[in-house]
């Protein structure tokens, strides 16, 4: 069972870290077959395949436990909340007896639409010194804005070019690995929207691209359309803040039914671009200008034991030295939103 979408999991795992009352590192046996969390824990999770009858945090296994599973430290009555991370994680859905396999048969979340929720107080971070004078390696681009890559983006208009755009990238990034080496690649992102769209739909697939087409880390950016869709080409531009003919030498822009061949002229256009976003080099730029974007990546058994501790660590170290760190996707944070 993911821990993250039972009732407080998901909240606890960054803020266990920093609690007075956690141990300063998970308890492990000696041969490293097993983490405690908290002390306060219920269960325990295997690092490995754990046999039916082996011993383990004293206990004997009643099952096999699978790698990155949960087995019973005691036993746990019916209807009782089960502790990891030193904080419930979901209620017992029958007795469970100590070195039981814990999860999804007998375990539930302890969510009820029928009850309300009061968010967990969290424990304040230790005060954390400002480490200034912090850099990295990056790009400084003309509007004043920083970025982590030199690449250039084909943004297409319509998912009809999606092929096109492909075999474009392709190309491109062959060709200037070696004449253009500041350039750290061609990327497109394919999607299947901007054809028949209309209304708000059409909106918000054009403030998308449009994001995509300003980014900092595309140096310059081809954008491509076909010629008939309803997301034309002079609509995208304006959206994003371009108009045909102001000749940015940042932005070019074509659609595929005006041109003889689409994969020579492009190829002809990403060139101009390439010249352009070579003379773009990595230089020293303030921490503070730096933007960590985190993201679930999919949860499994040691999301919470590994993944989400190091991030959050590795947050807490940026934001000391002034930079910026965005989490997305928390709705299964309850009480951390």
């Amino acid at each position: 069972m993911a821990d993250s979408a039972t009732a407080t999991a998901a909240a606890p795992t960054s803020e266990t870290a920093s609690s007075p009352d956690a141990p300063s590192s998970p308890e492990t046996t000696p041969a490293a077959e097993t983490v405690r969390l908290h002390a306060d824990d219920d269960v325990a999770v295997a690092l490995r395949l754990l046999p039916a009858g082996a011993a383990s945090e004293g206990v004997s296994l009643r099952d096999d436990i699978p790698a990155g599973h949960k087995f019973a430290l005691r036993p746990i009555a019916a209807g009782e909340a089960v502790t990891k991370y030193g904080f419930p994680i979901g209620r017992a859905t029958r007795d469970i007896a100590a070195g039981e396999h814990v999860h999804t048969h007998n375990v539930s979340s302890g969510l009820d639409a029928n009850l309300s929720y009061d968010s967990l107080q969290p424990t304040p971070l230790a005060d954390t010194p400002k480490a200034g004078g912090k850099t990295f390696q990056g790009y400084r681009r003309p509007d004043g804005r920083a970025a982590i890559r030199n690449e250039i983006w084909i943004i297409n208009t319509v998912g009809c070019v999606n092929m096109v755009a492909q075999r474009l990238a392709t190309m491109a990034t062959q060709q200037f690995a070696e004449t253009h080496p500041n350039v750290e690649g061609v990327h497109t992102f394919v999607h299947p929207f901007g054809c028949s769209q209309l209304g708000d739909d059409l909106s918000r697939t054009q403030d998308c691209l449009a994001g995509l087409i300003n980014h900092p880390n595309a140096a310059a950016v081809l954008v491509l359309g076909l010629g008939c869709e309803n997301n034309q080409m002079r609509l995208q531009l304006e959206k994003a803040g371009h108009t045909p003919g102001d000749g940015p030498q940042r932005v070019r822009f074509f659609n595929t039914q005006e041109v003889s061949d689409e994969l020579e002229h492009g190829l002809d256009v990403l060139t101009e671009l390439a010249d352009y976003a070579n003379q773009f080099t990595r230089e020293p730029i303030d921490a503070s200008e730096l933007i960590l974007a985190m993201k679930c990546g999919g949860s499994d058994g040691f999301s919470g034991i590994t993944a989400n501790p190091l991030l959050g660590a590795l947050a807490d170290r940026h934001c000391a030295a002034g930079g910026t760190a965005m989490l997305s996707e928390v709705p299964e944070m309850f009480g951390a939103e």
